[in-house]
């Protein structure tokens, strides 16, 4: 199928922000990409012909743009936090919607040292974090892709998410609320989550890299 433009501008927006780059502009960067998302969705790698294509970079004769076929158009719907292609599709306004502004960037940890920030921008998928917010509430964090994280350890207070849950955090933010804008349980959009207004974020720490 020729894929949605919303859906081509979100993936662009995502794998720039994987491999740190402004545009896709030349054969190292889909190359990187390549590796990026290969790793991320366990998949084989594609070749750069292929997500050149995907973001209408190689066309065909006639101008027109080539069609994904529909195993790349999963992969495209892993990479996007989604399980399967169709509900990547049926819920393409939602997520762009979602990935709109700041949320289309690096997480960041705002406030804090030149160190935590190289931290943040540099995590690989299945890196993990520790999120240390007030009063005594604690989260192991493990990076999956950009701005999208998994619950893998947490406090007993932390009662309102689960080992398991999928989390879109566009930002931490030192010395406010812990806000993740998207929770996901087995599946299912619960919708976002925030910590009390007096649960401000005290620290952010690498625990481990895969």
């Amino acid at each position: 199928m020729i894929l949605p433009d919303k859906i081509v501008e979100i993936l662009l927006e995502k794998a720039c922000s994987c491999i740190s780059v402004r545009d896709l502009a030349s054969d190292n960067d889909y190359e990187r990409f390549a590796l990026a998302i290969a790793d991320i969705t366990n998949t084989p790698e594609k070749s750069i012909s292929t997500w050149k294509r995907v973001f209408g970079r190689l066309r065909r004769t006639d101008g027109g743009r080539y069609e994904t076929s529909p195993g790349t158009c999963q992969i495209i719907a892993e990479f996007l936090g989604c399980t399967t292609w169709t509900e990547l599709f049926d819920n393409t306004d939602e997520i762009y919607e979602r990935c709109s502004g700041a949320a289309r960037d690096v997480t960041m940890f705002v406030d804090s040292n030149d160190e935590t920030l190289f931290l943040i921008k540099n995590l690989k998928h299945g890196d993990r974090i520790r999120v240390y917010y007030y009063p005594h509430r604690e989260l192991v964090l493990e990076f999956i892709s950009v701005n999208r994280y998994k619950v893998v350890d947490k406090t007993k207070n932390v009662t309102q998410l689960n080992n398991g849950d999928i989390l879109e955090i566009p930002s931490f933010i030192k010395h406010h609320p812990f806000t993740a804008t998207m929770v996901k349980r087995n599946n299912a959009i619960l919708g976002p989550y925030h910590s009390a207004s007096s649960h401000t974020i005290e620290d952010v720490t690498l625990l481990s890299r895969r």
